[in-house]
């Protein structure tokens, strides 16, 4: 296995790229405008004015070449020899100089060609950290003669000059690529973006694109999380009819869960000295803390709960002696369960300053003590622990102390705890723009299991400071990480940024979506909820004082009506009647005569069908 870390921050720290101007082509309209400088690379002050070109590191050349007829467009020529992992080494850049007026519809399009096998990013963006996408295109299909792409975009917030830019990330495969005919037109609030050619389906949040996938995805859903349940009613060995039958639904074949802070769960117990950098920015809404308990604690509509804070060993050193045991009552106390976050994350940060001062043979030997007695500790009420996390992202510890120090964490909190469940868990290879990560964490899992390593799942961070990878794009990335892992997967920590709330919103919607559709998925955590408790307050659920936003009301409504099952129906002349719930727990009721009987039943992947019996009277009834 290779001991390096993948700068996953780096990643998400890219300028952006290109575009060109003009009108369409046959089409004009008042109040229309090009939004793009010298698009056909033919400026007299030179080929790249109003350009910034980057192509770093000698990964490959960038260069105009002669329009291929007379009166057409000159030709980028981006040649990359060398990948890179930050696709953006290789760029072209143009800032709009052109205000962006909410309401409005930006047409883009530009032609190309590229040889077998390469793939580049298009993006319109906005040019600040951290770069959010308001368009975000990856083309994969190889073109051998001139291809025209045109997109409709419609423009939900409003950009100022020089706020927003246009960008090509051409590194990430080696290859050919050649470009033309760059154009934008900006199209006045009130102007119908359906009359405009388009020709792919951008990936945004809501329902502008690609409705098709989301159709394609609800029908997966009904195929996957979907059962077969019936209900005979007997009386003896006679059917009985026209009776009541209820069905009611306990719980989901996935189990939904939300990362939650310790600290805010727990200040009673924290002097203000050790109040961490989280609670600080909760202070000034103190008081309203016991709400934070009541949405963490009290929701019916998470299974269970993971913990961000207090059990990492840093933490636990500091202060979680003094929380952990009573907010693990609490919170089995209120129905939930835990997953334990995280035995090991090999980076320094998340160890006793103390640490840095041990030699290799101390810090293996205290690294090993943390992990048993942390799961000594919690045995019989924590079963499910990520036992490593962050080793693509991070790799300090593991590069100081040895590689083998990631399997024998597992080793001795499987010792410390026989049954528990192991898990490897991932900050965000899943929505990163390149998929190194992606492949560095099959082959960490791979390496793992021939070291005698007995992984039970893989939990993946979908904590998305921008919208890189469409929904669309993340089912592929699935599709081939289950196929290489072959392991359960877990969602952790769902949460999207966005300026645009509703936006946000639909996102989430997508993303719940894809995940509920795949059922290799199992579990699936909403990031922090609280906003005031984020660094990146817009990536919260809920307002300051717990109003929710629309993402929350969306994931509601999923939850506890979309997903959920509730019906009834009275029974045929056999005695039957036939249910197709959603897989999970359920309680079936029937009412006859004044009398009421009740059973529980189980649907799950394995088993999709039920066959319930009653007869009546023959010790059911409630």
């Amino acid at each position: 296995m290779r001991s390096h870390a993948i700068d996953s921050l780096l990643l998400l720290l890219g300028a952006g790229l290109l575009l060109s101007g003009g009108m369409l082509s046959g089409q004009t309209a008042l109040g229309s405008k090009s939004v793009i400088r010298n698009g056909r690379f033919a400026d007299p002050a030179g080929p790249t004015e109003s350009w910034s070109v980057r192509c770093s590191g000698g990964l490959g050349s960038m260069r105009v070449m002669p329009a291929e007829t007379e009166g057409e467009s000159n030709v980028m020529t981006v040649v990359i020899k060398q990948t890179s992992a930050r696709p953006w080494s290789v760029e072209l850049l143009q800032v709009l100089d052109s205000e962006v007026e909410r309401g409005s519809t930006l047409h883009i399009s530009f032609d190309y060609k590229m040889s077998e096998g390469y793939c580049f990013h298009f993006y319109w963006q906005v040019e600040a950290s951290p770069w959010p996408k308001l368009l975000s295109l990856r083309l994969t299909e190889p073109v051998d003669t001139w291809h025209r792409l045109r997109v409709a975009v419609p423009i939900h917030e409003a950009y100022n000059a020089g706020q927003t830019a246009f960008s090509f990330h051409l590194a990430e495969k080696t290859g050919t690529l050649e470009l033309r005919n760059i154009s934008a037109t900006l199209y006045p609030p009130g102007f119908d973006p359906e009359t405009l050619p388009s020709n792919v389906n951008p990936v945004l949040g809501g329902d502008f694109y690609d409705n098709d996938w989301r159709d394609m995805v609800l029908r997966k859903i009904d195929k996957n999380r979907r059962g077969q349940l019936t209900v005979q009613v007997k009386t003896g060995e006679q059917a009985v009819p026209a009776a009541k039958v209820s069905i009611r639904q306990l719980s989901s074949s996935l189990a939904f869960g939300v990362e939650a802070s310790a600290a805010l769960l727990m200040p009673e117990v924290l002097s203000r000295r050790e109040l961490n950098a989280l609670c600080r920015r909760g202070e000034p809404y103190r008081e309203a803390w016991p709400q934070y308990r009541k949405l963490i604690l009290e929701n019916p509509l998470f299974s269970f709960v993971s913990f961000y804070d207090g059990f990492t060993w840093r933490e636990h050193a500091i202060w979680g002696n003094k929380i952990d045991l009573k907010l693990v009552q609490d919170t089995l106390a209120a129905g939930k369960s835990i997953r334990g976050h995280a035995l090991f994350v090999p980076a320094y940060m998340f160890a006793p300053t103390a640490c840095r001062s041990k030699n290799r043979d101390q810090l293996w030997e205290a690294l090993m003590q943390q992990v048993e007695q942390m799961v000594k500790r919690h045995a019989g009420k924590i079963n499910s622990w990520e036992v490593l996390h962050g080793a693509i992202e991070y790799n300090e510890l593991y590069n100081f102390i040895g590689v083998d120090s990631l399997a024998e964490v597992f080793k001795t909190a499987e010792k410390a705890s026989p049954g528990m469940t192991m898990l490897v868990s991932d900050l965000n290879a899943l929505g990163e723009i390149s998929e190194v990560s992606l492949n560095d964490l099959a082959e960490l899992l791979t390496w793992l299991k021939t070291e005698g390593v007995n992984v039970q799942g893989l939990v993946l961070g979908m904590n998305l400071q921008r919208l890189d990878v469409a929904p669309q794009s993340m089912e592929k990335r699935l599709d081939r990480l289950h196929s290489q892992v072959g392991l359960p997967l877990h969602i952790r920590n769902l949460a999207v940024s966005g300026e645009n709330l509703e936006a946000q919103a639909d996102m989430i919607r997508d993303y719940m979506l894809l995940f509920f559709s795949r059922p290799e998925v199992v579990s699936l955590s909403l990031g922090e909820l609280w906003s005031p408790a984020l660094i990146n307050a817009r990536m919260g659920f809920y307002e300051a004082d717990f109003q929710p936003r629309p993402a929350a009301a969306m994931v509601m409504k999923l939850l506890q009506e979309d997903w959920h099952t509730a019906a009834e129906a009275m029974t045929d002349a056999e005695g039957q009647v036939e249910f197709t719930p959603y897989l999970g727990e359920y309680e079936i009721s029937v009412e006859q005569g004044g009398r009421q009987w009740q059973q529980k039943c189980r649907l799950s992947a394995e088993q999709k069908t039920g066959e319930i019996l009653f007869e009546l009277g023959a010790g059911q009834e409630k």
